[in-house]
């Protein structure tokens, strides 16, 4: 697998999984949040449309776990720890609502960081 989302490469060997038990079907029956589980057993919370299975990242590559919906019908993701660019916090750790049209994210709850690969 390659990129985000993987996608097969010819003759490769794929390094990890959906994990079916963790998806989860929006309030509206469009879109799924859905569990990769890649290298390290790392987990990376994904949105997939039903209708035509394209796959959108909501935190690129970064560890990230699918907590259900909101009533409203936004993903209520944690990003295990927080994403830098250029030496300073980009996105923090914590519990966030996410649209799943627009990718906008709302922190609902700062975390403590977990461990990682």
């Amino acid at each position: 697998m390659d990129g985000i989302p993987p996608k097969p490469v010819k003759g490769a060997r794929p390094i990890g999984f959906w994990i079916p038990e963790d998806m989860s079907r929006s309030p509206d029956g469009r879109m799924l949040l859905a569990q990769w589980s890649g290298e390290c057993e790392s987990q990376t919370a994904y949105f997939v449309s039903i209708a035509d299975g394209k796959v959108r990242g909501i935190f690129g590559a970064s560890d990230s776990t699918g907590h259900g919906w909101t009533k409203d019908g936004r993903a209520r993701v944690r990003l295990d720890y927080s994403i830098f660019a250029k030496n300073r916090v980009r996105v923090r750790a914590g519990m966030y609502d996410v649209d799943p049209l627009t990718l906008k994210r709302t922190l609902e709850k700062r975390v403590p960081q977990r461990p990682h690969c």
